[in-house]
Protein backbone atom coordinates (compact mmCIF):
# COMPACT_ATOMS: atom_id res chain seq x y z
CA UNK A 1 0.00 0.00 0.00
CA UNK A 2 2.87 2.15 0.87
CA UNK A 3 4.52 1.71 -2.55
CA UNK A 4 1.01 2.75 -4.18
CA UNK A 5 0.78 5.89 -1.97
CA UNK A 6 4.33 7.36 -3.75
CA UNK A 7 4.31 6.03 -6.69
CA UNK A 8 0.81 8.14 -7.01
CA UNK A 9 2.14 11.02 -4.96
CA UNK A 10 5.19 11.10 -8.07
CA UNK A 11 2.99 10.24 -10.96
CA UNK A 12 0.72 13.23 -9.55
CA UNK A 13 3.88 15.79 -8.96
CA UNK A 14 5.02 14.81 -12.51
CA UNK A 15 2.02 15.76 -14.39
CA UNK A 16 1.97 19.04 -12.27
CA UNK A 17 5.44 19.75 -13.02
CA UNK A 18 4.29 19.23 -16.93
CA UNK A 19 1.28 21.23 -17.09
CA UNK A 20 1.37 24.32 -14.36
CA UNK A 21 -1.85 26.53 -14.78
CA UNK A 22 0.27 29.45 -15.12
CA UNK A 23 1.57 27.78 -18.11
CA UNK A 24 -1.11 28.36 -20.14
CA UNK A 25 -0.71 31.95 -22.16
CA UNK A 26 -3.70 34.19 -23.30
CA UNK A 27 -2.44 32.92 -27.06
CA UNK A 28 -2.72 29.28 -26.15
CA UNK A 29 -6.12 29.72 -24.34
CA UNK A 30 -7.51 31.94 -27.40
CA UNK A 31 -6.55 28.42 -29.79
CA UNK A 32 -8.30 26.47 -27.83
CA UNK A 33 -11.25 28.71 -27.11
CA UNK A 34 -11.42 28.82 -31.25
CA UNK A 35 -10.80 25.62 -32.24
CA UNK A 36 -13.58 23.14 -33.10
CA UNK A 37 -16.61 22.93 -30.76
CA UNK A 38 -16.89 19.47 -30.90
CA UNK A 39 -12.71 18.53 -30.60
CA UNK A 40 -10.76 17.99 -28.00
CA UNK A 41 -9.40 21.79 -27.71
CA UNK A 42 -12.16 23.20 -27.01
CA UNK A 43 -12.85 20.98 -24.25
CA UNK A 44 -10.11 22.20 -22.59
CA UNK A 45 -10.76 25.38 -23.07
CA UNK A 46 -14.33 25.42 -21.25
CA UNK A 47 -12.60 23.23 -18.74
CA UNK A 48 -10.44 25.81 -17.84
CA UNK A 49 -12.63 28.86 -17.88
CA UNK A 50 -15.41 26.23 -15.38
CA UNK A 51 -12.50 25.36 -13.49
CA UNK A 52 -10.86 28.87 -12.52
CA UNK A 53 -14.64 29.78 -11.89
CA UNK A 54 -15.13 26.81 -9.68
CA UNK A 55 -11.73 27.01 -8.17
CA UNK A 56 -12.50 30.83 -6.86
CA UNK A 57 -15.51 30.33 -5.44
CA UNK A 58 -14.00 26.83 -3.55
CA UNK A 59 -10.69 27.88 -2.34
CA UNK A 60 -12.21 31.23 -1.20
CA UNK A 61 -15.24 30.00 0.65
CA UNK A 62 -13.99 27.05 2.04
CA UNK A 63 -11.17 29.47 3.72
CA UNK A 64 -13.92 31.77 5.09
CA UNK A 65 -15.84 29.01 6.88
CA UNK A 66 -12.82 26.69 7.60
CA UNK A 67 -10.74 29.44 9.41
CA UNK A 68 -13.24 32.00 10.66
CA UNK A 69 -15.02 31.75 14.39
CA UNK A 70 -18.02 33.49 13.07
CA UNK A 71 -20.65 30.77 11.96
CA UNK A 72 -20.55 32.52 8.40
CA UNK A 73 -23.03 30.47 6.35
CA UNK A 74 -22.60 29.57 2.23
CA UNK A 75 -24.44 32.70 1.30
CA UNK A 76 -22.49 35.20 3.93
CA UNK A 77 -19.22 33.15 2.44
CA UNK A 78 -20.33 33.76 -1.20
CA UNK A 79 -21.19 37.33 -0.59
CA UNK A 80 -17.52 37.84 0.83
CA UNK A 81 -15.83 36.08 -2.38
CA UNK A 82 -17.95 38.23 -4.84
CA UNK A 83 -16.83 40.96 -2.78
CA UNK A 84 -13.28 39.98 -2.91
CA UNK A 85 -13.08 39.09 -6.84
CA UNK A 86 -15.85 41.68 -7.66
CA UNK A 87 -17.15 38.96 -10.53
CA UNK A 88 -20.90 38.40 -10.15
CA UNK A 89 -21.71 35.62 -13.24
CA UNK A 90 -25.81 35.68 -12.72
CA UNK A 91 -27.74 32.22 -13.04
CA UNK A 92 -28.35 31.50 -16.01
CA UNK A 93 -25.20 31.99 -17.63
CA UNK A 94 -24.60 29.08 -20.07
CA UNK A 95 -21.47 27.31 -19.91
CA UNK A 96 -20.86 28.29 -24.06
CA UNK A 97 -21.01 31.57 -23.14
CA UNK A 98 -17.86 31.44 -21.19
CA UNK A 99 -15.79 31.22 -24.15
CA UNK A 100 -17.00 34.05 -26.38
CA UNK A 101 -16.60 36.41 -23.30
CA UNK A 102 -13.10 35.12 -23.02
CA UNK A 103 -11.81 35.55 -26.81
CA UNK A 104 -13.89 39.28 -27.12
CA UNK A 105 -11.21 39.98 -24.05
CA UNK A 106 -8.31 38.53 -25.83
CA UNK A 107 -9.42 40.15 -29.25
CA UNK A 108 -9.57 43.51 -27.48
CA UNK A 109 -6.38 43.10 -25.39
CA UNK A 110 -3.99 41.67 -28.05
CA UNK A 111 -1.11 43.24 -25.90
CA UNK A 112 -2.07 40.95 -23.12
CA UNK A 113 -1.83 37.36 -24.92
CA UNK A 114 1.56 36.27 -23.38
CA UNK A 115 0.40 37.13 -19.72
CA UNK A 116 -1.08 33.70 -18.11
CA UNK A 117 -4.76 33.36 -19.12
CA UNK A 118 -5.67 32.71 -15.04
CA UNK A 119 -5.54 36.71 -15.01
CA UNK A 120 -6.99 37.15 -18.21
CA UNK A 121 -9.93 35.05 -17.44
CA UNK A 122 -10.18 36.51 -13.99
CA UNK A 123 -9.93 40.43 -15.91
CA UNK A 124 -12.44 38.96 -18.88
CA UNK A 125 -15.20 37.61 -16.12
CA UNK A 126 -14.98 41.05 -13.98
CA UNK A 127 -15.35 42.77 -17.11
CA UNK A 128 -18.50 41.12 -18.26
CA UNK A 129 -19.72 40.20 -14.94
CA UNK A 130 -19.19 43.12 -12.43
CA UNK A 131 -20.89 42.84 -8.83
CA UNK A 132 -23.93 45.58 -8.80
Amino acid sequence: MKRITIIAAVALLWVGLLSPAEAVSGRELKEQCNSDKNGLLYGICIGYIVGYIHGMDYGVIMTILLTTEDENTYEEAKQINEHLHRICIPNGVQRGQLPLIILKFLDDNPQRLHESSRFLVADALRLAFPCK
